[in-house]
């Protein structure tokens, strides 16, 4: 949990200082209007902190079970306390997400990580573990797609 918390907070601050910076530089050349911003510059990047910390926190419980559930669905004999610590070292990527390309490079090792420690922890072949992983993040996806597509449909007629 330590682990997990220190790479959730320093990707966080890393994210509240990127995200902002990357949006407004533009005004920043304009010095008239970046002293005019920059009490909401300070108040946005507190918020973004916090925002990104507690999504970061809810994330490693949440997706945790998600995966926890393919594991077992795939016969894998480890606890959900041992998912979580699995989790928990993927996280070690968390730092990486706000860089563009290094973000995407990142979630991809998080998945192999994840992978690995399934097969260790839950005793699974590497691929049952990878199949485990795979649709646990593709069926929350095609659901909350499918959701979504129905949502927009419904808006619309």
């Amino acid at each position: 949990m330590k682990f997990a918390s220190i790479n959730i907070l320093v990707g966080s601050i890393a994210y509240a200082i990127i995200f902002p910076l990357a949006t407004y530089i533009p005004m920043l050349v304009r010095s008239t209007e970046a002293l005019l911003m920059a009490p909401m510059f300070s108040i946005m990047h507190v918020t973004i902190l916090s925002f990104t910390l507690l999504l970061g926190l809810l994330e490693l419980f949440i997706l945790s079970f998600i995966i926890h559930c393919f594991f077992k669905i795939f016969g894998g004999k480890g606890s959900y306390k041992q998912t979580i610590g699995v989790y928990a070292y993927s996280m070690v990527t968390f730092i990486f997400l706000p860089i563009p390309l290094m973000g995407i490079i990142a979630g991809f090792y998080a998945l192999y990580i994840i992978a690995r420690g399934g097969e260790i922890k839950h005793n699974l072949s590497l691929g049952k573990s990878i199949a485990a992983v795979t649709l646990s993040v593709l069926v929350p996806l095609l659901l909350f797609g499918g959701l979504f597509v129905a949502a927009i449909g419904m808006m619309r007629g």
